[in-house]
């Protein structure tokens, strides 16, 4: 069941204690991990980017896997926005889901108040087992059809939720679809147990859209271009 699985169990009876969960990390789930990160944020707390992350990507990668397994990594603590009131605090940012996002106050890079979106991660995660559902049900069918199938249902998610400032989200989506494809195409015969990563991102590429903000920010939508 992996980590689904683990979540699913968590849901249901919120007092289950887990004992043994470090074996669900693993180099794969942490290449899918980075993929999904927005390549355009700012450096972390450490002030690395994603791009000098990148660079020798499948030593770093090894290397955390090592050092999580012996418990010898340990996350540095991050950074808290907090958003400038009239009276002058500095107070939480604020957020609220609706239409099927979390709304959240925030600031520009230019320390500008914004509003930012996000898709609501419980209603992805429902999309998601739905689409895994299907998959199995599909298990058997040729890959020419599960991707031009696969293809309608990540590009119908983006339609809607590709907003600016949600492109995080959208990567993890297309990454988590990518990867339960992956694990249904190796469970389709002895020989599918061969399937690599790098295979399926050759397939993905073929089939799955990538993501990308196809809505204007609303300052742009709403602006009126008068003829003269």
């Amino acid at each position: 069941m992996g980590l689904w699985g683990v979540r699913e169990a968590a849901k249901r009876d919120t007092k289950l204690r887990f004992t043994a969960l470090l074996h669900h990390i693993t180099p794969e789930l942490l290449l899918a991990s980075y993929l999904a990160l927005k390549r355009s944020a700012a450096p972390g707390v450490d002030g690395v980017t994603w791009q000098a992350y990148g660079r020798d990507l499948e030593e770093r990668l090894a290397d955390l896997h090592r050092r999580v397994h012996r418990g010898a990594y340990r996350a540095q603590p991050s950074k808290r926005a907090w958003i400038p009131k009239t009276d002058g605090r500095q107070g939480k940012p604020e957020t609220f889901n609706f239409l099927g996002f979390t709304h959240c106050c925030g600031t520009t890079r230019q320390g500008a108040f914004t509003i930012k979106r996000k898709s609501i991660a419980k209603r992805m995660r429902a999309k998601l087992q739905a689409i895994k559902q299907q998959l199995r049900e599909r298990m058997h069918a040729a890959v020419v059809q599960t991707g031009r199938w696969l293809r309608t249902v990540v590009q119908g998610w983006f339609n809607y939720h590709a907003v600016p400032g949600n492109i995080r989200s959208l990567n993890a989506f297309r990454t988590q679809v990518q990867h339960l494809w992956l694990r249904i195409l190796r469970k389709r015969s002895q020989k599918g147990r061969n399937w690599s990563w790098e295979r399926m991102n050759r397939l993905a590429r073929t089939w799955l859209p990538k993501a990308q903000i196809l809505h204007p920010y609303p300052s742009t939508r709403l602006i009126v271009i008068n003829p003269r």
